[in-house]
């Protein structure tokens, strides 16, 4: 939603800065655009930092999950045993 704002925000800017009567406005849109890419460009390398997390939680809980059903194995296995045990 952000990445549409600024896209939507640098085509305007970039729209008023062709448009310019004068060059102080020409210069405050030079300005305006620095800014607006700046940020555009921070805001996509946070996202790319954030589907990289992503990807590592995934697999740390998939390797967690793993991990969990192996116990679960074993106290499956050692019920069944206390079981027999109970029999006897």
């Amino acid at each position: 939603m952000q990445r549409k704002q600024f896209t939507t925000q640098i085509e305007q800017t970039e729209s008023a800065k062709r448009s310019a009567q004068n060059a102080s406005d020409r210069q405050a849109a030079d300005e305006m655009l620095a800014r607006l890419r700046s940020s555009a460009e921070m805001f996509a390398s946070e996202a790319r930092d954030c589907q990289g997390n992503q990807v590592d939680a995934e697999i740390q809980v998939r390797a967690e999950q793993a991990k969990m059903s192996e116990l679960q194995d074993q106290l499956e296995r050692l019920d069944k045993v206390l079981a027999g045990e109970g029999r006897r």
